[in-house]
This record gives structure tokens, C-alpha cells and sequence, in this order.
């Protein structure tokens, strides 16, 4: 007779850099983790640039990870926490990793410097083509942990994993649920409706 451990649920993915503001990305990843009773695996990835690589520079973006590592496990000793860096482009690196993941957590990045305007392209790029839910962390600014969690729904099927998602929130943080449909409506002029006929002739 033999027995077999339960599969582990798919982990909250958590990318991070080296910026000022990635502890607050791990926190947030850190309690989404928690709340979903779920693994939290933290990624640091780094592209190829001009410099070449090293194995002192290896191992510097590898202590960034494991200082993320230490800092989880010393907010939730009772998570189950892994963390990897890898020599890639963060975009691929977090798109593949969704593929496996109940989450993942990205900071918003920025306009100020440089470095922010890559770090919210990788975002819209990690947000457009991730195969899970993707949350994104605000640079600045708290939100109450008890909500609302608000969702915007409309009348095609493709919302309805959106309206999953956001119920399930909403319920692990015993939140109001506020589902918002918008539309516009262009008032009829010149441009929309074409000139206006007269039977007058010049």
C-alpha cells in the first residue's frame, strides 16, 4: 500500500526588482497569499543588458531574491515560500510563471526615472498576456482591507471570470461586492450626423 502527498495549490507569483518600493509589492503578495491560503513564489528576473554578466552580479541579484524570501518568511512563518532569479526579460519570465499560478503580483511602476517607465511596461505587458489573475500594487496610498471590492461587468461571457474573481475577493475579505457598468453616449452634430439638407443654392 502506498499514498501520495495532495498536489500543492498553484502559488501567488510575486515579481520584484531592486527598487525602493518592492517591499511594499511583497507585503501585498505576502497577505493575498494568506488570504487565499495559497504558496507565494518569489520572482526576480533580470534582462541581458550591456554589461556583461558575472558571477559576483549573479549572485547580488540572487540575494535580492533571498532577502525577499527572508522577509516573507518572517511576516507568515506558516506560508510555504520559494523564490528563484533568472537571467531574463521580467515580461516573459512573469507571463510563463502565470501559467502555473493562482496569481500574480506586479508593483504599477512609474513615470519619474527610467527605471520606472520599464518596470510599468513589463506591467502592461504581464497584465495583457498573463494566463491568471494579475494584481497590481499602487506606488503610493492605502486602501482599506475591508473594501469594497468593485468589478466592471457588461453583458459579454468574457466578464464573467472578472465577476468570479471579484466575488471570490471580496468574500475571503468580507467585503461589499460593487459590480459597475458604464456606457457613453455621443450626442448627434455635424460630424456624427452629416450636414443638415437646405434647399437653398448659392
Amino acid at each position: 500500500m502506498s499514498t501520495s502527498a495532495s498536489p500543492r495549490p498553484p502559488a501567488v507569483v510575486v515579481g520584484i526588482d531592486h527598487g525602493p518600493r518592492a517591499d511594499r509589492v511583497l507585503d501585498v503578495a505576502v497577505e493575498q497569499a494568506q488570504r487565499w491560503q495559497r504558496p507565494l513564489h518569489i520572482l526576480h528576473a533580470t534582462r541581458i543588458g550591456l554589461v556583461p554578466w558575472t558571477v559576483e552580479r549573479l549572485r547580488a541579484h540572487e540575494e535580492i531574491a533571498r532577502r525577499s524570501y527572508e522577509r516573507a518568511v518572517q511576516k507568515a512563518p506558516e506560508l510555504v515560500v520559494t523564490y528563484a532569479s533568472q537571467v531574463e526579460d521580467p515580461s516573459p519570465a512573469l507571463v510563463t510563471a502565470s501559467h502555473t499560478a493562482s496569481m500574480v503580483v506586479v508593483g504599477a511602476g512609474g513615470h519619474g526615472f527610467p527605471a520606472s517607465v520599464v518596470l510599468g511596461a513589463t506591467t502592461h505587458q504581464v497584465a495583457s498576456h498573463a494566463r491568471c489573475p494579475v494584481m497590481v500594487v499602487p506606488e503610493t496610498g492605502e486602501w482599506p482591507k475591508a473594501g469594497p471590492v468593485v468589478v466592471g461587468v457588461d453583458a459579454a461571457e468574457h466578464s464573467v471570470p472578472a465577476v468570479e474573481l471579484a466575488f471570490a475577493e471580496a468574500s475571503s475579505r468580507q467585503a461589499e461586492l460593487v459590480p459597475v457598468h458604464t456606457w457613453w453616449w455621443d450626442e448627434p452634430g455635424p460630424f456624427l450626423a452629416g450636414a443638415e439638407e437646405t434647399d437653398e443654392w448659392a
